[in-house]
């Protein structure tokens, strides 16, 4: 019955036995609340309200804290558990500061909802207290003028390249508002923002006056309303701005910009 324990030392059990009889057990005890099925009903509910590529981040830390503890009982894991398993990940996976974060938070929000569902007291990944990050992590920075020219002048870039980088330097817009905007999106002069990243998001932006020539020659060459056109969307939530973000990012690797030299950065420029 232990042999899912991390630390069990025993010889290996048949899991189908266990299983069996573990199952018969619950049957017998309604009141029993297994962690697995205490997430499905979680993550079922939050599938509804949060991005596919964050629900499956979300689904995937849940999944490997389950496969490390077993399925016990949602009530069982209590604190020093939590604090085990947060020893576990840096002795063993040694992730970033901020992946380490995600992970526990992502589980917290298990324990968050159980709580708030009477299923168990106290939420044991409330409050931990994570190790800051020991890594020598680059900071991104601004781009140098003599950057800009070298990306903007290289042999292979192209119109949507072009004006999408120079639409950020003069806008402050990201790179998934640069490529959700339609043309019908612009008028009077301004870039109008309907939705994005965070709840500002939604706002006006004047067009600078140097924008409008390659605007203008983004407008012609639109096939689909867009003005970044003839783009493929990609990724778990289906976005517009990811194959061509990877594209850009190839491209700043070709010519050897630093790493912390990033499409968004062009924000602080």
């Amino acid at each position: 019955f232990n042999s899912h324990h991390h630390d069990w030392n025993g010889q290996d059990t048949s899991q189908k036995a266990v299983k069996a009889i573990v199952d018969s057990y619950r049957i017998d005890d309604p009141a029993s609340q297994p962690i697995k099925l205490v997430s499905q009903e979680f993550l079922a509910e939050k599938k509804k309200e949060i991005q596919l590529s964050t629900f499956k981040r979300k689904e995937s830390n849940i999944a490997n804290f389950i496969s490390w503890i077993g399925d016990t009982d949602v009530t069982n894991v209590d604190k020093r558990i939590a604090g085990k398993y947060v020893s576990y990940l840096i002795e063993s996976k040694d992730p970033a500061s901020n992946t380490l974060s995600n992970i526990t938070s992502d589980i917290g929000s298990l324990f968050r909802w159980a709580e708030a569902r009477g299923f168990i007291e106290r939420n044991p990944f409330y409050n931990l207290q994570l190790p800051k990050s020991k890594k020598n992590v680059q900071k991104r920075r601004p781009w140098s003028n003599d950057e800009i020219l070298k990306f903007l002048q290289y042999k292979k870039i192209e119109l949507n390249d072009f004006g999408a980088t120079a639409i950020a330097l003069y806008s402050g817009m990201r790179l998934g508002e640069i490529c959700e905007m339609k043309k019908s999106d612009i008028s009077e002069d301004c870039f109008h923002i309907h939705k994005g990243k965070t709840s500002a998001a939604s706002r006006v932006v004047p067009i600078n006056s140097v924008l409008k020539t390659v605007i203008n020659k983004l407008f012609e060459k639109s096939k689909d309303g867009y003005l970044i056109t003839d783009i493929s969307p990609g990724g778990d939530d289906n976005k517009r701005s990811w194959n061509f973000q990877k594209r850009l990012g190839r491209i700043r690797k070709e010519i050897e910009l630093p790493k912390n030299v990033v499409f968004h950065s062009l924000r602080n420029t």
